[in-house]
Parts: structure tokens; sequence; C-alpha cells
């Protein structure tokens, strides 16, 4: 189990969507992005394996990357 504070172990509250790996991190960032109309900012991202070097240090042999989300759906801010 990692120790950094950042990364939170197995939640109950995400749904998994889709396995992945850094390359398709990356590549599904740059899709949101450009949906968002900001296209702009993608160059400047930095790699996804500098994004996600966190987690993939903290991952086990085993493990595997997912993009998720949340289960609760409503307004961000009450």
């Amino acid at each position: 189990m990692s120790t950094d504070r950042r990364l939170h172990c197995n939640p109950s509250d995400l749904e998994l969507l889709h396995e992945t790996n850094p390359e398709g991190f990356g590549e599904w960032i740059a899709e949101t992005m450009l949906d968002f109309g900001a296209r702009d900012l993608i160059d400047r991202l930095p790699d996804p394996h500098v994004l996600l070097s966190p987690l993939m240090d903290a991952m086990a042999t085993g493990d595997s990357l997912w993009l998720c989300r949340s289960k609760h759906r409503g307004a961000l801010w009450q």
C-alpha cells in the first residue's frame, strides 16, 4: 500500500469505465479537453507517465489502471 496521501486505494464510490494504460489516459485527457474547447492547453500537458507516476509507482504486480467516474452524480457544489 502506498504512503502517498494523494492516493486513495480501493474507493467504493467509483464506477470503473475502461481499463487503460498511460498512453490511453493521455489520449482520453486530450479528447476531453477538446470537447471543452481547450485545444491550446493540450500541447502544455505533461507526459502521461509524469502525471501518473505517483499512481504507477504505487501499483503492485497484477494491478491495472482504469478510467472511472464517481457513482454520485449531481451538483458539484451546494
